[in-house]
């Protein structure tokens, strides 16, 4: 099931949610004049899937994280204006380090 509010203009606004048959949040978007502006994830256990904020064009910026379903870091990358920029990190499930880079 998903909320959300289109503007007078016929753009999304405002935030938009998906849940499980069960009830349990699953994913919420923000969206302002149909550009996306942040965006979480959850798997069905509760832990954290996925974050990402943007800009006000819709481009990814700042940190995008993710996770693995067992709650550890999978990955972690800063953006600017949609294109990488800064640390760049990604994890085993088991938590052991896989890739570190700046950029």
């Amino acid at each position: 099931m998903v909320f959300y509010h289109r503007n007078n203009q016929g753009e999304n606004d405002g935030t938009f949610e998906q849940y499980s048959e069960e009830g349990k949040l699953l994913s919420k978007a923000t969206y302002k004049n149909g550009k996306q502006l942040s965006a979480q994830s959850w798997y069905e256990n509760g832990h954290p899937k996925e974050e990402s904020s943007f800009d006000s064009e819709g481009r990814k910026h700042g940190a995008v994280k993710e996770w693995f379903s067992n709650g550890k870091p999978a990955s972690s990358k800063m953006y600017k204006h949609d294109v990488l920029d800064g640390d760049f990190e990604k994890w085993y499930e088991n938590g052991h380090r896989r890739i570190s880079l700046s950029l």
